[in-house]
């Protein structure tokens, strides 16, 4: 295990996952981590399998650009 910044590849870009709990940086990860392997944020103690976390970072990236691209489509209008 070592201290590192937890990131995930997107696209072209590597982006940087924050604790949700203490919105941490730094993780105790493994070097080369499997999906079952557990990550805990060293800012809080927070921890969880490596698969799950960086499987729901993705989901709400992919969330996120949707929306971003839904509200181009309507030329910058919101639907509320």
């Amino acid at each position: 295990m070592a201290k590192a910044k937890l990131t995930i590849q997107f696209g072209t870009k590597d982006i940087t996952i924050r604790c949700h709990k203490c919105k941490g940086l730094d993780f105790d990860i493994p070097r080369e981590p499997k999906p079952e392997d557990l990550i805990t944020c060293l800012g809080c103690g927070e921890s969880g399998p490596y698969g799950e976390i960086t499987t729901a970072a993705l989901e709400k990236l992919h969330q996120k650009r949707d929306e971003i691209i839904s509200v181009l489509i309507r030329g910058g209008k919101t639907t509320h």
